[in-house]
């Protein structure tokens, strides 16, 4: 399957420009020595930011500097678009799957045992935000003012969880994004929405050594 341009973009803009480090080329003690200088977090903002801060580690500097003053600009933008939206309620489930990859057997039976009646769709359907959503969004950014890319990918991720919500008011979000560092921030979203949030794993991941 080709990728789409946007893809290849994107692999472009990461690897040469960005010169992001692909995770099998990450020296495990250097990454182990940066892992130990980290505070244990005491919250879902801090367990968020801490996966921003080692995912940040493996990139350069200034490619972090650049997508922080983008993202000023990209934010208002993006709220505005998202809150403009208007989307209706589809259908009534008791859980949506959203898996990004194509094969949805990693879903566990368990889980679709429990809930029957369901939604499984790729990464997501559509992008929405509503009033109540900015005071959520505005705790982020008190929290973490000067990381304006990591309150973006927040947003985003709120927007898409957003959409899911008002579309099939969900008892449970089931998702496979253990990598994302916005997964703990969205578990408290989720929460104070009297919604299950639930991680799954693509796979047991360890330590990478480089070669």
């Amino acid at each position: 399957m080709k990728k789409r341009l946007f893809d290849v973009a994107v692999e472009a803009i990461t690897n040469n420009l960005f010169r992001t480090q692909a995770y099998y080329e990450v020296d495990v003690k250097r990454d182990y020595a940066f892992i130990s200088k980290l505070s244990e977090p005491k919250n879902d903002f801090q367990r968020s930011y801490r996966q921003y801060q080692c995912q940040c580690s493996i990139r350069k500097r200034y490619a972090t500097l650049i997508l922080n003053i983008a993202s000023v600009f990209i934010i208002p933008f993006y709220i505005l678009f998202c809150l403009l939206k208007n989307k209706k309620f589809i259908k009534r489930v008791d859980a949506v799957y959203s898996i990004s990859i194509k094969d949805k057997s990693i879903i566990p039976v368990s889980l679709k045992e429990r809930y029957p009646l369901s939604h499984i769709t790729n990464e997501y359907d559509g992008l929405l935000l509503k009033l109540k959503d900015i005071n959520f969004i505005l705790s982020i950014f008190l929290h973490y003012p000067f990381s304006p890319y990591f309150v973006l990918k927040n947003i985003i991720k709120i927007s898409i969880y957003r959409y899911f919500i008002t579309a099939y008011t969900p008892k449970i979000l089931v998702i496979n994004s253990e990598f994302s560092c916005c997964s703990s921030i969205m578990t408290k979203y989720c929460e104070e929405q009297s919604i299950e949030h639930i991680n799954i794993m693509h796979g047991e991941k360890l330590f990478l050594y480089k070669r």
